[in-house]
């Protein structure tokens, strides 16, 4: 008796082929780019609310410390942290943390509208540029006055309303811009 010897098929390949690795690679550097690129985004969306919400527990810290408003002299951001208007996660020592990481956020009293010292309050906050637009344009109801580098970007007393255009122009100025935040 004869043995048949079975004969391979011509495409019969044993394993992947350098295309195929290859191929299965870059399908697995797409995935992890992709999921990098989601957690920045998520991190940068939770400091710019965090940031807004900064922004409104000063106001408060303000209001509690100040309940029939100016004159606001002595303001300080030590105030607020003394008085702990603040929680403690928002400081470092008497400074107010900027949930950016670009240094101290700091609140001094303020000459507004021109003429009224001490009258108002001002909140220098250090934003970069992937934020400070949706810092500013998040929270401008809540201002009388924000500057933003050296551009006003809106002034109740002096009829300057806001507008987005001007808050971005202002915000690419720099990669570090501080905007101002002023309230009476």
């Amino acid at each position: 008796m004869r043995t048949i010897k079975p004969v391979p098929f011509k495409n019969q390949v044993a394993g992947n082929s350098i295309l195929e690795f290859n191929l299965y690679n870059v399908l697995i550097l797409l995935g992890a780019a992709g999921l990098l690129a989601a957690f920045v985004w998520s991190q940068t969306a939770g400091k710019v609310s965090d940031s807004k919400d900064l922004l409104s527990q000063i106001q408060v810290g303000v209001k509690s410390e100040f309940p029939n408003g100016g004159p606001y002299t002595g303001l300080a951001s030590a105030t607020l942290a003394g008085n702990l208007s603040l929680p403690a996660n928002r400081l470092n020592g008497n400074n107010i943390k900027n949930p950016l990481g670009l240094g101290n956020v700091t609140l001094a009293a303020s000459t507004y509208p021109s003429g009224n010292a001490d009258g108002a309050y001002a909140i220098s906050f250090p934003v970069d540029t992937g934020s400070c637009s949706k810092i500013v344009s998040g929270t401008e109801g809540q201002f009388e006055r924000i500057v933003v580098g050296s551009t006003t970007i809106k002034d109740r007393a002096a009829g300057t309303a806001f507008t987005k255009s001007a808050t971005d122009t202002a915000c690419q100025a720099s990669a570090t811009v501080t905007a101002v935040f002023t309230n009476q």
